[in-house]
């Protein structure tokens, strides 16, 4: 798992070497990684550790990762703005020009906000499962299905400014793919082809 090393643990961290950290912040970008925090300390052990397995370190995450078929099901899909300053959902659209930011109180142009997208599916696990399970697929994440789509299909490009039938039709087209996904809150952090 990728460690980011922030300050004075850039020199005093090797890779030759074992460390017992704490205070580690969990950060998910497209993929899990750990980064140091201002209150991380470090201490060199002795003890030789074995490498984890992605089984492991997968349930210390709080992650599942599933090889899905298909999707089965596809809904809900929403498009809004966030804020670029503080990430806050725009909920004050006055017109197609101008939003308010409940958090700065300011005015701005909405071409200056991020456009965030969300969508529902449903899977089956493999083997057998009879349940249907939903997830919830963002921006990132729909995007890397949506492109897998319009590979497969140039005579039809799908995308997340789409109308909602089209990006359910491309999703309930996908090829089969793994899917990593919070078992917390069925949030998918990852796609992969």
């Amino acid at each position: 798992m990728p460690l980011t090393l922030w300050e004075s643990f850039t020199t005093t961290i090797r890779g030759d070497s074992n460390y017992q950290l704490t205070a580690l912040r969990v950060k998910s970008y497209g993929g899990c990684k750990l980064t140091t925090t201002p209150s991380t300390t470090v201490n060199e052990v002795a003890e030789h550790f074995p490498d984890p397995d992605n089984n492991s370190l997968a349930s210390f995450l709080n992650v599942k990762e599933l090889h899905v078929e298909s999707i089965e099901v596809a809904e809900d899909f929403r498009r809004w703005y966030c804020c670029r300053r503080c990430n806050k959902t725009l909920t004050d659209v006055s017109s197609l020009q101008v939003a308010t930011c409940a958090y700065f109180k300011a005015v701005q142009r909405v071409s200056t906000y991020r456009k965030t997208y969300s969508v529902k599916i449903g899977i089956t696990e493999p083997k057998g499962g009879e349940n249907l399970q939903s997830l919830t697929l963002f921006s990132t994440e729909l995007e890397v299905i949506l492109d897998r789509h319009n590979l497969a299909n140039p005579e039809r490009l799908i995308a997340v400014d789409s109308e909602p039938d089209s990006i359910y039709l491309a999703l309930l087209m996908v090829d089969p793919c793994t899917l990593r996904y919070k078992k917390s809150n069925n949030l998918v952090t990852q796609v992969r082809f």
